[in-house]
Parts: C-alpha cells; structure tokens; sequence
C-alpha cells in the first residue's frame, strides 16, 4: 500500500502526488475487510477508511480534531443541536458533489440493523438514532492481497506484530507508544457457567495482567478498568478519567478463588496476537483457579464475530479502538458483544441515562455518574474484564514526516505526511 493509493478516493486532495519523492509505501498488519464505512469492525479497515474517506472533521499535525469536510459548527439549544456548514464544491471521486444527505444516509446506513453496523451504538447520542430509516448509498467494495512487511527492503512504514517487537527495537527506527486501543473480554451471560457473576468475578481476578503485556504483548499497559487511561481529561476535575476512577478490577488470585469452579471455552480470533494472547488467558486462569478447564478456539475475526452477535461462547476476547474521546465510548458501545440484549442490570442503565440527560451539562455530576456505571458493570457484575491497553510498535524512515497514529489507537495517519 502507499500513500498514492490509499489517497485516490479523495479527488479534492493535493496530499497525494506524482513525485516519487512524495510516494510513502507502508505496510498493514492484516487484509482490509471491507471499505463500507457501516460495515467494517477491525483495524485494517479502519485505517484504510480514516486515510481515504474526509468526514466533518479530520487530525491535525497536533493530533487534534479540525474540521474538514465542514467549514464550521454551531451549538444551541442547551448543547442539544449541532450545525454544520459543509465546504463548497467538494466531490466524490467520481465526481458527483458531496451533501448534506450523503452524510445522513451514511449515518441512516450505519444504525439500520439490515446493515449488522458494529458502530452503530455510537450514533445512540443522536436523538432517534437507533430509529432513523435506510437511505440509498454506494457501497464501495475492495480486495486486498495483504502484505509481508519484512519481504521489502522499500517500505517507510511498517507495523510491528509482537513477533518482531524484540528483534527490532533497538533500530534506529524503532518507535512504540502507548493507545487507548483495549484489549478485553466479555462473558455470554446466557451460559449457565458465565451467566454466574462468582465465575465471572474469579476469571476477571486471576489473569496476570502484567504478564501479558510483558511476555506475549511486548508493548501497552495492563488495564484495570475498561476506560483506557491517559486518553480522557475530565472538565469538572481537570483529571485524567482513570485517575478519577481508580482501579476497578486487578490480578488478586486469593480474591479469585474465593469466587471459585468448572469448564469453559474461551473465543478468539486467529489472528495471531488474538491467539497467543488467548493462550496465555487459558493458562493463567487453569493454573490460578484448580479443576477449571478452558478450550480455546480461534476461528477468521467474521465467524468470531457471527458467534458473538448468536451467543455461541462462554467468553471472548477482543480489541477495541474508541470511536470519540468520551467514556461512553467505552462503557455503552466498546466492542461489548450483547450488552442491551443481555445486561440488564437498572443501576448501570440508569446511570448511563443520567450521564445521556439529567447531567449532560453538568461535568460534576457526569463524571460521577460515569465512575458509577464502570463500577457496576465492571466491579460487581463482571460482564467485562480489562485486560490491557494496548502499545503500538513500528518502523519509520527518518524520511517521513508528519507521520502520526491516530490519538484513538493503532491506526496509522497519512493526512500530514510529507517526505523529505
């Protein structure tokens, strides 16, 4: 992949050039599933979405939000109605103009169940957004053939799999960071076994969290709530939100046991880290709570997916990158398979309403309410545990520059790439 190709869907963009000197080839861990924009769940898709397709907004040099495909916003009504001015003679890359309903059917898209979005719990912050109606919109379809980083000696950027974390990291070109990209897993509560909060309580505590990170993951943080830290300041505290929050469940086996007993199976993808990583889970929890016995499978990240979204699991492992920079993100949408369908507990809902409308302006109190929601679901019920926060490491030429990842998590960002 290189900048030229993953840039050729933007037809007003001038990032893209001729010049061999402004040709960055680069490298993605995984195929691209898919280019739909309601339909894609993993990284790959991600990245190639966020570096061909402009939104209202997009990162600057800074990391920070600037608008792009809107010139600019105003907020009424209370902080209840956005407004948004799109830029003039803007085009699609076969070149129609882009509208205002091209974005409305996008979202329409997005929350339709037809469509089976994995995001579409994010537009739940619009009001009627889980009611909104499909519109018409092209679909655009790719292939990938996907690409083995170290087969070329060309490539400007490439991503690290912790296979190859510590054969590199004392290059020249080494760089590795920290994102609030989480690794989790939650529990079908429809199981018999999992549906037992003592169960759930015991494998949340007795998973080496530090281990993990150390041994098979090489890079991140253990995670002991599932809002990743040092990525949400909070108004009311000026704090980072896990500062405020503090520790909701961390590695205690003598906890663990206490909960204890039985047999599971454990889900992961096959993806490689996804493998090793539930590997390591099975063996900790089998050798910290005596008589359990985990089966891992590990099947393509679509049947995973498939048997989350029909309840065939006891529990699963998973990433997820945040959408927008708020705890919400993670606590309502996260990539916590069946949690309207089968978490029912009143306090948690009732909190997240109150955060949703009661003190939607009120930062104090939001906070509070946020904290609240976490501690239930994640310290007394156990519907999901944190695991870590992930780290990415990779490879970049001294030549790059302008080159970031985007400050939601492991996806690369080309917008400001310039090549010396």
């Amino acid at each position: 992949m290189t900048v030229a190709e993953v840039l050729a869907a933007c037809s007003n963009s001038n990032t893209g050039s001729s010049s061999s000197k402004q040709v960055m080839n680069t490298a993605t861990s995984n195929e691209i599933s898919t280019l739909d924009s309601s339909k894609y769940g993993d990284t790959t898709s991600s990245e190639a979405l966020q570096n061909s397709m402009e939104g209202l907004y997009h990162f600057d040099k800074n990391n920070r939000a600037k608008l792009a495909g809107a010139t600019s916003v105003k907020v009424s009504n209370g902080n209840r109605v956005y407004t948004y001015n799109l830029r003039k003679n803007v085009k699609w890359s076969n070149g129609d103009p882009i509208t205002a309903q091209d974005y409305v059917t996008g979202w329409r898209r997005t929350v339709d169940p037809k469509n089976s979005s994995l995001d579409s719990d994010s537009y739940a912050i619009i009001r009627n957004g889980t009611k909104i109606t499909q519109g018409k919109a092209q679909v655009i379809q790719t292939t990938s053939t996907g690409v083995n980083l170290f087969r070329s000696g060309s490539l400007d950027y490439a991503p690290l799999s912790s296979d190859f974390v510590k054969q590199y990291q004392n290059n020249k070109d080494y760089h590795s960071q920290v994102t609030p990209t989480n690794g989790y897993m939650t529990f079908d509560l429809k199981r018999k076994t999992t549906g037992n909060v003592h169960v759930r309580r015991a494998i949340s505590q007795a998973i080496n969290k530090k281990q993990l990170v150390a041994t098979v993951l090489h890079a991140g943080r253990p995670a002991n709530g599932i809002v990743a830290s040092n990525f949400i300041t909070d108004k009311s505290t000026g704090n980072d939100y896990r500062k405020d929050a503090g520790d909701m469940v961390t590695y205690n086996v003598k906890n663990a046991c206490k909960e204890w007993k039985i047999a599971l199976e454990l889900l992961t993808s096959d993806i490689d880290d996804a493998k090793r990583v539930g590997e390591f889970i099975q063996s900790d929890l089998m050798r910290n709570l005596p008589g359990l016995t985990i089966n891992g499978r590990s099947i393509p990240l679509k049947s995973r997916l498939s048997n989350t979204t029909n309840h065939n699991y006891d529990f699963v492992y998973g990433t997820w990158q945040p959408s927008y920079e708020d705890p919400l993100d993670f606590l309502t949408v996260g990539g916590l398979f069946n949690l309207e369908q089968d978490y029912r507990n009143r306090n948690f809902w009732h909190q997240i309403d109150l955060v949703h409308s009661t003190y939607a302006n009120d930062p104090k109190q939001r906070l509070q309410a946020l904290i609240n929601a976490e501690r239930q679901m994640i310290q007394r019920d156990a519907f999901a545990t944190p695991l870590y926060q992930a780290g990415a490491s990779y490879l970049l030429k001294p030549n790059v520059q302008g080159f970031k990842l985007s400050p939601y998590g492991n996806v690369a960002y080309y917008w400001n790439v310039k090549m010396k």
